[in-house]
């Protein structure tokens, strides 16, 4: 049994918002920290990329900062919409995965269930991420 939850990260992105509303990221927000509440999983950051591909070379500053507070343990979950939104890269999930294991990390998406801690789980943020690549 994996220990509880302590300290919860919701990170949102879209990678267009040509009128610069915010609407995409306000909606995955608002089912992330509904999800984060059905847990009961204390959201201790938000963390936004809002207009910000994930598919280009473009430093996704917030993306950034939540990985740098996973790093120190400042953060133990993260909730996303979707993988897709959290990364469209191999390389990059990849990495990502490797951090989840070294920290402990637990993963949430309102995509369907992604248990990073799992062959199964791994397999599936694999799966997902391609299709997003594609």
């Amino acid at each position: 049994m994996s220990p509880a939850v302590q300290s919860c990260a919701v990170y949102v992105r879209i990678s267009r918002d040509d009128e610069g509303t915010a609407l995409g990221v306000a909606r995955q927000l608002a089912d992330c920290t509904a999800e984060a509440e059905r847990r009961g999983w204390p959201v201790a950051q938000v963390f936004e990329d809002n207009d910000v591909s994930a598919t280009k070379t473009k430093v996704r500053p917030e993306y950034a900062r939540m990985l740098q507070a996973i790093e120190v343990g400042v953060i133990d979950a993260v909730i996303v919409w979707d993988v897709d939104r959290l990364t469209r890269t191999p390389a990059e999930l990849e990495r990502f995965i490797d951090l989840a294991d070294r920290h402990r990390l637990a993963l949430a998406s309102i995509g369907g269930e992604v248990d990073l801690a799992t062959p199964q789980g791994r397999l599936t943020a694999r799966i997902k991420g391609s299709v997003a690549t594609a």
